[in-house]
C-alpha cells in the first residue's frame, strides 16, 4: 500500500539471494565436516602419543611426532579458515539484504515517475527496519543448522555401523584364526603353553581416508541415490 508495486522489486532481491545463500550453506557444511575429520585425527593422535609417551621419550621422536601433530593441526585450521569465510559472507548478505532491498525498492519507485516524498520514505524505511532482526538472525540460525546436521550424521553413521564378529576361541577350531574381529576365550592357557602366538605376521596402521577421498565417496553415494529414485 506504500510503494505499490515497487515492493515486488524488493521481494525478487530476496529471491535472487536464496540460490546464494544456499550454495554457500553446502560450503559451511563441506567445511565443517572437513573440520570435524582433520580435529578426531589430531585427538586421536595426540592420544596415542600421550598413552605412549614412554617410546617417544625413549627414542627421542619428540619432534618428528610434534611435527606430525602440527601438521594435523593446520590442516584443521585451514577448513576452518575457509568455512568461517563462508559464514563471513553469508553473515554480510543477510545482514545487507535490508538496505539492498530498501535502495532497489526505493530506484524502481522513482524509475516508475512516483514521487517519494518523506511521509512515504520514513513509513517504508519503518517497514523495512521490522524486516531487519529476523533477517540479521538467519545466518546464525543456518551455522547452527549445519553444525547440528553433520554432528547427526556423524553420529548415526557410528550409531548404524556393524557389529563387530566376536569368535569364542573356546569353539574355534585347532589352526590359524583367520577371521577379522575380536576373540574371547573363558578358559586360561595352560602352564606349559603360549597364551598368544604370532607368526609370519604383518602389522601396519589403516590408511586414513582424505577429504578428497571423502567428498568423491559422499557424491558417489548421492548420486547412487538419485538414480534409486523413481521418475514420475
Amino acid at each position: 500500500n506504500t510503494l505499490g508495486v515497487a515492493a515486488f522489486a524488493g521481494i525478487a532481491v530476496l529471491v535472487c539471494q536464496l540460490p546464494l545463500s544456499v550454495k554457500i550453506g553446502k560450503m559451511q557444511a563441506k567445511y565443517t565436516k572437513r573440520t570435524m575429520q582433520g580435529r578426531d585425527r589430531r585427538v586421536k593422535f595426540t592420544s596415542e602419543v600421550l598413552q605412549g609417551l614412554r617410546i617417544p621419550k625413549l627414542f627421542a621422536w619428540e619432534e618428528p611426532l610434534l611435527e606430525q601433530i602440527r601438521q594435523k593441526r593446520r590442516v584443521e585450521l585451514s577448513a576452518v579458515l575457509r568455512g568461517a569465510l563462508f559464514s563471513t559472507v553469508s553473515t554480510f548478505l543477510w545482514g545487507a539484504t535490508p538496505i539492498f532491498v530498501t535502495l532497489i525498492t526505493f530506484v524502481v519507485y522513482a524509475a516508475l515517475g512516483n514521487t517519494l516524498t518523506a511521509a512515504k520514505a520514513f513509513t517504508a524505511l519503518a517497514l523495512f527496519n521490522v524486516m531487519r532482526f529476523p533477517l540479521n538472525g538467519i545466518p546464525n540460525t543456518i551455522t547452527r543448522i549445519i553444525d547440528v546436521s553433520v554432528s547427526v550424521k556423524r553420529l548415526s553413521r557410528f550409531l548404524s555401523a556393524k557389529q563387530a564378529l566376536v569368535l569364542s576361541l573356546d569353539e574355534a577350531a585347532d589352526g590359524p584364526i583367520t577371521i577379522d574381529g575380536y576373540y574371547r576365550g573363558a578358559h586360561a592357557a595352560p602352564p606349559d603353553a603360549a597364551a598368544i602366538e604370532v607368526a609370519a605376521a604383518a602389522f601396519a596402521w589403516p590408511e586414513a581416508e582424505s577429504d578428497a577421498q571423502a567428498d568423491a565417496k559422499a557424491d558417489a553415494g548421492k548420486a547412487a541415490k538419485d538414480v534409486r529414485k523413481p521418475r514420475p
